[in-house]
This record gives C-alpha cells, sequence and structure tokens, in this order.
C-alpha cells in the first residue's frame, strides 16, 4: 500500500489550499458514505449519478482519512523567525546569515503538548521557505555555472545550533505523540540561490552562487527526496505557490514512489 498522504498546492496565500490525493488503488473491507465496491475489492474511484447519468468523482481512503483530522497545525519556525519576516516573502536579495538561526531552547515534544491540547491531528512543519535555509542538515551538492561543485551550505549545518536535525525532532515527538506530520517546501522562491518564481535570476550580485534552471530543479528534486524517505509516513506535502512545469513530472514521479 502506498503511504497515506495528502499534497497542498497553496495558489493564493498560505492559508487558501487545494487539496489533491496523489495515491490510489487503496484496500478496504468496508463501505463508506454509500459508495460500492468494485469488483476486484478495490476503493471505487466515481459513481453514477441516479439523476443525468454522469460520472461523479469519488473520495479516495486517503481523502476521507485526511478529512477525519478535521485540524491541522502549521508550525512556520525557519531562519526568517529571528528577523521578524515572513519567510524572506517579497524581499528577493535577503538571505539571512545562518548564525541567525540560533534556539536556544528548543522542545519539540512542548510544541506537540501545545497540539495535542488544541485537539489538532497534525502539524506541518515549515522545512524550507523562501529565504532558502533548510532547518534539516541537507547534504546534497550541486553544479555551478563556473564549473565547480558546491555543497548546499545553507542549512542547519552551518548555524549555531551545529546541525541539529529540527525536522527529525519534529518528527519524532510528532510519532511519540501520535500526531501526523508534514513538511512545507517552497519550490518557486529560494533567495540563497537566486530564484523568483522558479526561476534563476538573469544577474547575480558579487559573492551569489551562479547556477542554471535545470540545477535548480535537481537541487528542488534531491530535497524533496530527503524530506520524503528520512523522516517516516507523511501526512501532509504543502508546496507553497505549486511548482513549476519542468519540476511536475519528476515530483509526481518522487509522489508515487514514496
Amino acid at each position: 500500500m502506498a503511504k497515506a498522504r495528502m499534497v497542498d498546492i497553496c495558489l493564493v496565500s498560505c492559508f487558501v489550499t487545494v487539496t489533491l490525493a496523489m495515491a490510489t488503488h487503496f484496500h478496504h473491507t468496508s463501505f463508506r458514505h454509500g459508495a460500492h465496491q468494485s469488483l476486484n475489492g478495490t476503493y471505487p474511484k466515481y459513481r453514477i449519478s441516479p439523476l443525468d447519468g454522469s460520472t461523479i468523482a469519488l473520495p479516495t481512503q486517503d481523502q476521507l482519512d485526511f478529512q477525519d483530522k478535521e485540524m491541522g497545525i502549521l508550525i512556520h519556525f525557519n531562519i526568517a523567525t529571528y528577523i521578524n519576516i515572513d519567510g524572506c516573502n517579497g524581499v528577493p536579495g535577503l538571505v539571512p546569515d545562518p548564525g541567525t538561526f540560533n534556539p536556544t531552547i528548543l522542545n519539540t515534544d512542548q510544541w506537540m503538548d501545545s497540539i495535542t491540547a488544541s485537539g489538532a491531528k497534525y502539524a506541518t512543519l515549515v522545512a524550507k521557505h523562501n529565504c532558502g535555509f533548510t532547518t534539516w542538515p541537507s547534504t546534497i551538492d550541486f553544479e555551478t555555472r563556473d564549473n565547480t561543485t558546491s555543497p548546499y551550505n545553507y542549512t542547519v549545518a552551518y548555524s549555531p545550533v551545529n546541525g541539529t536535525d529540527v525536522v527529525n525532532l519534529f518528527s519524532n515527538s510528532a510519532e511519540k505523540y501520535g500526531i501526523g506530520h508534514g513538511f512545507y517546501y517552497s519550490t518557486v522562491v529560494n533567495n540563497f540561490l537566486n530564484v523568483q518564481n522558479s526561476l534563476v535570476n538573469d544577474t547575480w550580485s558579487p559573492g551569489e552562487i551562479r547556477i542554471t534552471n535545470d540545477t535548480y530543479d535537481e537541487i528542488v528534486i534531491a530535497q524533496l527526496t530527503e524530506l520524503w524517505t528520512n523522516y517516516g509516513t507523511l501526512t501532509e506535502l504543502w508546496f507553497d505557490g505549486g511548482y513549476s512545469a519542468s519540476q511536475m513530472e519528476k515530483i509526481e514521479e518522487l509522489l508515487q514512489r514514496y
């Protein structure tokens, strides 16, 4: 069985989402909402309207389970938390020094205490926002336009917390408390890599890393692979602003694989 998860693609703002089911063929033994089980035992994808004979899509078991959770929490904790700017939004040149990220008291179990008390059934952590800083120690390397190989050196591994994996702490606490967990990852903006609207800017300031659009897409896929394969079974994946056409095929392949 594929892992249960939902994908939120935020196209208007961080609080208006279109929820899509990315996994199908979920076996079950009971009937839900009056739908009829198909002959091969899988959950039906549609029903026929008794009024006009039209085809009406039915929710998958994943969608029904997700709706049953009713309420989730978005934890917007990232490097921009320390400069009081929402994820570096609207400031393309803003790349806060990694030394800015220095939580002195980090207790993700306390987060779960609050989430449980609120009645929420799942939580989604901002793993990377528009600044480009990752709250897990991403280990990917990439090729630059200068024909050199560079590490992705804008992560917790280069901050005062000495590589403390916030994503891992969050995931472990969520599993400990029986709370579903997922990740928010912005693909369309990355100030660290000079990317706006999914495209690498044509001009660079001194000291900025120079990459191609193809390289940026490879970085996105590599980091999503890290997130989706190392931190347990995920409840929600949140793409703020969607993702580009050039990334779509690879992202959908990842969704089907993991």
